[in-house]
């Protein structure tokens, strides 16, 4: 396959990096083909018989296989962990369960290791270090002959160090950066819209008293009525449905596999999103959260279909390709600039089928309207500068968790979790309580619409 301008760029830098430094940081915008170039990278130090060995780490399986399968076809060579293989593909949970025997390889042979979304991982040292940033630190940042560490959002909400990565006095020092404003240019990704949807009077019924707000801010801020109140809001729930299937409709006439993504907030929230979109705007939809055990088929069968609809909790993130999504209604509770990008993510990937705008659906809550408002930034200013914590716990999760016998038995496949959801967010994706429940909230005015989106030469 023939490889961007960007890509070819990239490889190269990277190759003249390598002859003085081991590490390499790339920052290449969701969509981009991090993974096609971090293979021809592969490919290329391994032809020049500088590497004997290829690993790669995710944050899910899905991910983790799509490595395997791009690395295989671009270095030419079997890559599936078992012997006589060029390498293997891995998740950031199976770490845990890999022994010593598997850790020495990297001090017997030339290893280049590649870590896909490293902003999971995090670390400068093992006090600031999470369980896989951890890992890392310990097994293979001095022991590895190179390491490529890919990202699409650069930061963590936590503003902890990410593992492998230099910092300066302007925040985190990548390598080299390819941003959306220059993937839309270049024809690589699709122009995303964002449309905040708003209401000019809503009114409560809190603590005995009648209010009303001029807008969703008004409410959130003078108030104590949370986000999750807005998006379990039936009134606002449909109208921001109503528009995405609207849209929708009209992409799929002119490409009838064109899909709509509706990331929601919890499980009850998504099963009200889906009886929504099923019963009374009569759509085919699908849902997918972390409590099925059938959730890969789900998005397997969905990917390659021409169903219109998936409605998902915490399941379809970063690294989870579905090219066919051009419409998304981010419905979570998850307000950190980190997922909004990722959500964003999930709709710019060109396809030949389609190489249209994309279109997010929110409302607009004060920093998602923020986020919004500078999407062209890759680097958000705030953001970039991480703060030295200790840290000794991890964030427990609520994803059912395999059999240590099994994981041991096969850890190129286990991934410590039966979901996709990362450790960083997944944590959020709970039932709402009862304070948050809208029993006594009105859309009373107009709702209003305004487009964000990227601004382009004319």
């Amino acid at each position: 396959m023939r490889l961007r301008q960007w890509q070819r760029e990239c490889v190269k830098l990277a190759l003249e990096r390598y002859r003085a430094h081991p590490h390499f940081l790339c920052l290449a915008t969701p969509g981009a083909g991090k993974s096609m170039m971090s293979a021809e990278l592969a490919a290329n130090l391994y032809r020049a018989g500088k590497i004997d060995f290829i690993l790669c780490f995710a944050p899910s399986r899905e991910v983790a296989a799509g490595l395997a399968s791009t690395f295989e076809r671009q270095v030419g060579q079997r890559f599936d962990g078992q012997i006589g293989a060029i390498g293997g593909a891995y998740t950031y949970q199976s770490m845990a369960y890999l022994d010593s025997v598997f850790w020495e390889m990297l001090d017997r042979y030339r290893v280049f290791v590649v870590f896909d979304e490293i902003h999971h991982c995090a670390g400068s040292n093992l006090n600031s270090a999470n369980s896989w940033g951890e890992e890392i630190l310990r097994h293979i940042q001095d022991r590895a002959a190179y390491t490529l560490a890919l990202t699409g959002t650069p930061w963590r909400s936590d503003k902890r160090p990410i593992v492998l990565s230099r910092y300066g006095i302007n925040g985190i020092e990548c390598d080299y950066v390819y941003g959306l404003r220059d993937a839309v240019l270049d024809g690589v990704c699709r122009k995303p819209n964002i449309v905040l949807i708003d209401n000019d009077k809503l009114a409560i019924e809190e603590e005995g008293k009648h209010q009303e707000f001029a807008g969703i801010s008004a409410l959130l801020t003078g108030s104590k009525r949370a986000y999750r109140s807005i998006l379990h809001n039936e009134t606002a729930l449909r109208h921001c449905l109503e528009i995405g299937v609207e849209k929708l409709n009209h992409l799929r006439r002119s490409n009838s596999a064109a899909a709509g993504l509706v990331v929601a907030s919890s499980v009850s929230h998504a099963r009200k999103v889906l009886q929504i979109l099923k019963e009374q705007l009569g759509q085919s939809a699908s849902l997918v959260t972390y409590r099925e055990n059938n959730a890969r088929q789900v998005i397997s069968h969905f990917r390659l279909g021409d169903q219109p609809w998936i409605v998902s909790v915490g399941m379809i993130s970063e690294g989870t390709d579905i090219p066919r999504i051009q419409v998304c209604c981010h419905l979570s509770s998850i307000t950190t600039e980190l997922y909004f990008r990722q959500i964003l993510g999930r709709g710019i990937r060109i396809t030949p089928e389609c190489d249209g705008d994309t279109w997010l659906y929110t409302f607009a809550e004060p920093k998602i309207v923020e986020y919004a408002n500078r999407i062209a930034e890759d680097l958000p200013e705030h953001q970039i500068v991480f703060q030295e914590t200790e840290h000794t716990s991890d964030i427990t999760t609520p994803e059912r968790p395999c059999s240590p016998k099994s994981s041991a038995e096969n850890p190129s496949t286990y991934d410590g979790t039966s979901s996709l959801m990362s450790e960083e967010w997944s944590v959020h994706v709970s039932e709402p309580s009862a304070v948050d429940k809208p029993r006594s909230m009105e859309f009373l005015g107009a709702f209003t619409q305004k487009l964000c989106g990227l601004v382009l030469p004319t």
